[in-house]
């Protein structure tokens, strides 16, 4: 009888996809190319493929781990505490220690996502993606770890220049506090890039000075938020690394020698004046905001650097910041802008952090003085630290 025919599906041919005479003839022509090719250009060749893979795979992870983070995380989930005006205060196991928070300049990420005009944020985001390309096989990010940008350095070179003017030391108790010139303080810092340049520059003048101190960098201080620009790239126990923007910074400085006389020195500062013991690596699937911001209130207490300290110096971010407020500022007082609103980029606040030890087994309860939270920079009569309710 008549030999059984397999039926083919359309488009295929003997169990093969049918391509098109264009694809046929390009096919063709790439197996002709490498008939001809030596065994030494196919060699170079796949090399450097292999090269440009290997550079690219930390970038490339550093993505997968931020997207999968983004989808995943619980960051912004936690069981509510009570209202600090509940927890019995004894004078006998209750301490305190003035903080002062400072957030950090505008990012490069708010600069693409967040200003107007918001009909311009499609070409601002093509920009940024070009720049990520060139960017690809650094440990360096428009999006990841969003670092400053240049409005973000021009407000902080504004608070810089405020701490260290004349005026300032006259009319705000603060301004030697955050010189580094009354009492003990201790510059802290997020394992944001944009929080650590933030300190750098706006401590400059007091990082020349003698004793010469460290800024602590603190993964408990990392922002409470889903976004990659929140994930940190610096690994676990390493130095932050200067960003594009850092280095653009500086080489200008380098050229005009502004403000001091010399070039800029806040590139050596990433290399020198890090104390990294308190960074842990980007926040992971298992921790939350809440968790953080205990974290950093015990290291606050317990730290050795911290508790020969008057006050801690915090350059961080808005979320935390005021999620921060919420949590810990008791809920009868009427400080409706810190709970609702945002710090200004730059802006500083000061207040005293309580810490009220356990009467047998447990943990300690923390909680924000009363009446203890006051605008630094800018000053109530400019506006205040906080952003307007919108």
């Amino acid at each position: 009888g008549d030999a059984h025919t397999t039926p083919q599906a359309p488009g295929w041919s003997g169990g093969a996809m049918s391509l098109p005479p264009q694809l046929q003839e390009a096919v063709k022509l790439a197996q002709a190319t490498l008939e001809g090719a030596s065994p030494t250009v196919l060699l170079a060749v796949g090399t450097a493929v292999l090269g440009l893979v290997i550079l690219a795979y930390p970038k490339v992870y550093a993505w997968t781990s931020a997207v999968t983070y983004m989808i995943l995380t619980r960051d912004r989930s936690w069981k509510k505490l009570p209202d600090p005006a509940t927890y019995d205060r004894p004078a006998h196991r209750t301490v305190k220690k003035r903080i002062m928070f400072i957030r950090h300049g505008e990012s490069s990420w708010n600069e693409v996502f967040n200003i107007k005009p918001k009909l311009m944020m499609p070409f601002r985001l093509l920009r940024a993606i070009l720049v990520e390309i060139s960017l690809l096989f650094k440990q360096d990010s428009v999006f990841l770890d969003s670092p400053l940008n240049h409005t973000g350095v021009a407000q902080v070179s504004e608070l810089l220049q405020w701490i260290e003017g004349d005026v300032a030391a006259e009319t705000n108790p603060y301004v030697k506090i955050l010189r580094g010139e009354e009492g003990k303080s201790v510059l802290v810092t997020s394992n944001l890039r944009r929080a650590i340049s933030t300190n750098l520059i706006a401590f400059t003048l007091r990082l020349l000075k003698p004793p010469f101190e460290s800024v602590h960098v603190l993964s408990c201080c990392q922002e409470i938020s889903r976004n990659v620009d929140t994930v940190a790239i610096t690994p676990a126990r390493s130095m932050p690394k200067p960003s594009f923007v850092d280095k653009a910074r500086a080489y200008y400085q380098a050229a005009t020698k502004q403000w001091t006389g010399l070039a800029d020195p806040t590139l050596q500062f990433f290399d020198r004046r890090m104390n990294i013991k308190g960074n842990t690596g980007s926040k992971g699937l298992g921790s939350n905001g809440m968790k953080r911001m205990l974290q950093f209130c015990n290291w606050a207490f317990t730290d050795p650097a911290a508790q020969e300290a008057d006050t801690i110096i915090v350059t961080g971010h808005s979320l935390w910041f005021r999620t921060f407020f919420q949590t810990f500022l008791c809920g009868s007082e009427n400080h409706f802008a810190c709970k609702k609103s945002k710090m200004k980029n730059a802006g500083v606040v000061t207040f005293n952090l309580i810490r009220i030890s356990p009467e047998d087994a447990g943990e300690p309860k923390y909680m924000i003085e009363p009446n203890s939270l006051q605008s630094v920079f800018p000053t109530e009569d400019a506006g205040g630290a906080f952003e307007r309710s919108k």
